[in-house]
């Protein structure tokens, strides 16, 4: 539980270390399918905000696949973010109980004369119960050089419920992935005119939003709408036989969440669901530790958006092989530890604290956890902590996802090293830990990176916007289950690379595999 617990705080860091407006210049006008839009243009790169590309999914349109947004008149206003998706509060926002949020940003680079660039379409992260697509992304987009797409998408019980009345009226459940897929539609039809090649599109997420990049990989609905991925912190889509739930699973999370609403299966269900307020619904699903029906969503295994694990779909030929580029933090462990140890509050660990938390996480199964990460192997209750659940929830499932998708296609896959990177959270000690990069992806000029970091960030951009480009990030060393070459990146240094075995030692993945708890976020 603790796992699930603190990945819901993780992806509203991105809201806190990227958010902003872009500079309102001169403004540019475009024509897209659905109308004219008035975006807003900065030294380095233009933006178009808060774009509608679906209707509304409200009342009789809660839970049913995403239409087709109604075209307007005139020039709309796209200097201004877009409605959030419904989510509950966290500590870096309030609760929000807006459902009109299907829209998307653009940020392209500066006109130039090679336009026809690269897209890459960003998935927000936030443990598939809350987060959102808007942040700048100009920076990004001009230092990549490529048209970068952010976007909100029903997320929580709004994106992921299974109930049987739902799927009689329609198999097809995922309607956050579905929301994504409606973004990738829109994409295709509209990028041309805002400089973008729809014949290069990258699909790219953080944390769950890698994770719902594997949705999108595993599903047939998705074949030639994106075709190049990047998975960051995500476990790189688990194994043939295991990612998200099942949908029986998935149906007994939903029925009970209805019937906490007052709604049980039978005649009437999905009307009575449907008349609640999106705040009842946000309310009903709280995220918290003494949560005593902790209502998690994941991606469901439903047979229609997703028929099957992503490794098992692209072995069967029945989705796209694209290439992938994958990796992880060094330390990504650290912030689940430090806010379950509520070290943000200035408090010390104490063994003590370390053996209550293991306990109140694991159980009966506490005793074996405390004796393979005893706090005086690692120096402290802390680290012993941070050990524990980057070996658990990231560093064991990066190394089996690339061992199972690099057979498949090309695959190419980092570690980010950066022990000074700034904290992701006011009170946290600097480090490589889960989250710290978002700054250097979306900030890379920032303030708060000194000069080697800005370097760092730079560098790392222009391989993705090769990538982006050629499905080859260039200068990179494939990833392969004999090689296993991981490229290192550090300030100031090109990094080097690891290789074989790295991943398997240094996250006791000999302990994890014979535990048969490969566990992925």
């Amino acid at each position: 539980m603790l796992r699930r617990t603190f990945a819901v705080v993780l992806c509203a860091l991105l809201v806190v270390v990227t958010a902003g407006r872009a500079l309102a210049l001169p403004d540019a006008v475009v024509h897209l399918d659905t109308g004219a839009v008035r975006g807003v243009a900065a030294h380095d790169h233009r933006a178009f905000l808060g774009i509608p590309y679906a209707r509304p999914p409200v009342g009789a349109l809660r839970w049913r696949a995403p239409e087709p947004a109604e075209p307007w008149t005139g020039v709309r206003d796209a200097t201004a973010f877009g409605g959030k998706c419904a989510q509950p509060a966290t500590s870096f926002d309030g609760l929000i109980d807006n459902e009109d949020c299907l829209n998307l940003n653009v940020f392209t680079p500066a006109r130039r004369a090679d336009a026809n660039l690269p897209v890459i379409v960003w998935l927000h992260g936030g443990s598939y119960a809350f987060g959102d697509g808007n942040v700048d992304a100009g920076a990004m987009a001009a230092a990549a050089g490529a048209v970068v797409v952010t976007l909100n998408f029903r997320q929580g019980a709004f994106g992921v419920l299974a109930l049987e009345a739902l799927r009689a009226e329609n198999p097809a459940l995922n309607h956050g992935v579905q929301d994504q897929q409606a973004a990738l539609r829109w994409v295709q039809r509209n990028i041309g005119v805002l400089g973008g090649d729809r014949t290069r599109v990258t699909l790219m997420g953080q944390s769950s939003g890698g994770g719902a990049t594997c949705s999108n990989i595993a599903s047939p609905a998705a074949a030639g709408l994106f075709h190049r991925a990047v998975l960051m912190s995500s476990s790189v889509c688990g194994t043939e036989q295991r990612y998200g739930v099942t949908l029986d699973t998935a149906r007994q999370t939903g029925e009970a969440y209805a019937s906490k609403l007052g709604c049980p299966a039978g005649p009437g269900q999905l009307d009575c669901l449907r008349g609640k307020s999106a705040r009842e619904l946000v309310e009903a699903a709280p995220f918290t530790e003494d949560a005593q029906i902790p209502f998690l969503f994941p991606p469901i295994l439903d047979g229609v958006v997703i028929p099957a694990p992503p490794v098992a779909m692209i072995k069967s030929g029945a989705v796209p092989r694209r290439p992938v580029l994958a990796g992880l933090m060094d330390d990504e462990g650290y912030l689940f530890a430090a806010l379950g140890l509520k070290v943000q509050t200035g408090v010390v660990p104490t063994e003590e604290d370390y053996r209550r938390l293991i306990t109140a996480f694991a159980g009966p199964g506490g005793a074996v956890i405390l004796a393979l990460y005893p706090s005086l192997r690692y120096g402290s209750p802390l680290k012993a902590m941070s050990a524990l659940m980057g070996d658990m929830m990231f560093g064991c499932g990066t190394r089996h996802g690339l061992q199972q998708l690099s057979p498949l296609a090309p695959t190419y896959a980092y570690l980010f090293e950066d022990p000074q990177a700034p904290p992701v959270v006011p009170g946290l000690a600097r480090g490589s830990t889960h989250a710290a990069e978002l700054i250097y992806l979306f900030g890379p000029r920032s303030p708060l990176l000194d000069p080697g970091q800005q370097e760092l960030a730079g560098r790392f951009l222009r391989h993705l916007g090769t990538f982006a480009a050629t499905g080859d990030p260039a200068d990179w060393p494939r990833y392969d289950r004999l090689g296993q070459r991981i490229l290192r990146f550090r300030p100031g240094t090109a990094g080097g690379t690891h290789g074989f075995g790295h991943l398997y030692v240094k996250h006791r993945c000999h302990i994890w595999d014979l535990l048969g708890s490969f566990i992925g976020t």
